[in-house]
């Protein structure tokens, strides 16, 4: 086999802003490793090696509701993700169609960089389908100067999840050692209308779950591994608060709350909502006080998430996430809500009465720039600090078996691969 060019040179190229916003006629290459492995060429230089991803529950459902009436389907969810692909040491997540017209490919190239079909008909002589390689737009990503909170958090009351120290042979049997942290995700008309397909949709969803789990891969003991569930399409009712088209996040998290009482999220350990709309804390002040200054419908003092700290399979296992579809803007606070609601704290903060025993962050400092700040670190934003580890596998340590047993069967992959 020739040699490969290694994917470390893709972050080379792409480390330099002229390289944002490239034409490229990716291709999958025919032959293929003996592991399994499939390789896709996104130019000559730049080749990506990638293995099968799974995130979809063996059974999925979809939930609409349109007028007085709520309809739900149960899908296969190994259909719906047989195009996903991963490489998990460079966060790379990709779903890959063979199109009678030609190859499309979407999703995340790294932690920085974007791929997407160009919208028009341009095709090389070879007939393949012209894509485009952008950088990523995140404002939860951007660098903080003052380590102030960018986010609120409602520390939660103690839960039905939640149970007193039992003996250390009981805990390890209620307790395994990797959680399957089954995911709902909420998406009005506005969302949605962003996709031509229900398919492009889910396959979007799924990929920036998988890109926030990406983020967990060192955790351990629990391993954490997100699996999607369910997808709720609102068509009608309105989930989300809203003042002048900005979203009050405080007034719609109670609000899912209620719905979480109202059992509407049974099948999920977390509950996610996706926005396009700027998002503002209850008040339309932050947790310094200060009035959030909002221009062209953008906020900048860059609030884009929502969540209860330890709230994971309680009535307050709910969150905000805002995301601009299709460009995976809101990955990284997604994955950030999502260790708030699995019980992390930001770094460098004391204990939680809520929760007797739970270990402070004040040893994790901020400016190292983990997952759990607003520091900008190349090196350590994508990862969990040693605290947060810490807090997430206290609370997990607590939970129900309710909470810890998978209720849906995950997707198990194959070695099919497209082309």
């Amino acid at each position: 086999m020739r040699a490969l060019v290694c994917f470390s040179v893709l972050f080379g190229l792409l480390a330099t802003k002229s390289c944002a916003g490239f034409l490229v006629y990716p291709k999958i290459l025919e032959g293929r490793a003996d592991d399994g492995i499939l390789l896709l060429r996104i130019r000559e230089d730049l080749i990506l090696r990638l293995e099968k991803a799974s995130i979809l529950a063996e059974d999925f459902f979809i939930t609409s509701s349109t007028g007085d009436t709520t309809q739900t389907a149960q899908l296969y969810g190994r259909g719906l993700e047989e195009n996903l692909y991963e490489n998990k040491k460079h966060l790379s997540i990709l779903a890959i169609n063979v199109l009678n017209h030609g190859l499309k490919v979407s999703g995340l190239l790294n932690r920085t960089f974007r791929i997407a079909p160009v919208d028009s008909v341009h095709r090389s002589s070879k007939g393949r389908t012209l894509h485009e390689v952008t950088e990523i737009r995140s404002r939860a990503d951007l660098p903080s100067t003052d380590a102030s909170k960018t986010d609120e958090e409602i520390t939660s009351d103690l839960h039905e999840g939640y149970v007193r120290a039992e003996n250390e042979a009981e805990r390890q049997r209620k307790h395994p050692r990797k959680f399957t942290v089954e995911t709902c995700f909420l998406a009005s008309h506005n969302y949605t209308s962003a996709f031509k397909t229900f398919t492009d949709f889910v396959e979007y969803v799924a990929t920036m779950l998988n890109a926030a789990q990406l983020r967990f891969l060192d955790m351990k003991n629990p391993k954490v591994r997100f699996q999607l569930n369910r997808v709720i399409q609102n068509e009608t009712y309105e989930i989300v608060n809203t003042t002048s088209n900005i979203v009050d996040m405080g007034a719609t998290l109670e609000h899912l709350k209620k719905l979480a009482i109202a059992r509407l999220f049974n099948r999920c350990d977390i509950a996610v909502l996706l926005t396009r709309k700027p998002l503002l804390p209850a008040g339309g002040r932050n947790k310094r006080n200060e009035l959030m200054l909002i221009t062209n419908d953008t906020i900048t003092k860059g609030v884009t998430g929502l969540t209860f700290i330890g709230g994971v399979c309680s009535d307050e296992k709910v969150a905000v996430v805002q995301d601009m579809p299709p460009s995976f803007s809101g990955v990284h606070t997604l994955a950030h809500e999502m260790a708030h609601s699995l019980g992390a704290n930001h770094d460098e903060e004391g204990t939680l009465a809520d929760f007797p025993g739970y270990p402070n962050s004040l040893n994790c400092i901020k400016k190292d720039g983990y997952l759990m700040t607003y520091w900008d670190s190349d090196r350590n934003k994508y990862r969990l600090s040693n605290c947060s580890k810490e807090q997430i596998r206290f609370i997990y340590s607590n939970l129900s078996t309710t909470c810890t047993d998978v209720s849906e069967e995950p997707c198990y992959t194959t070695d099919s691969y497209p082309g």
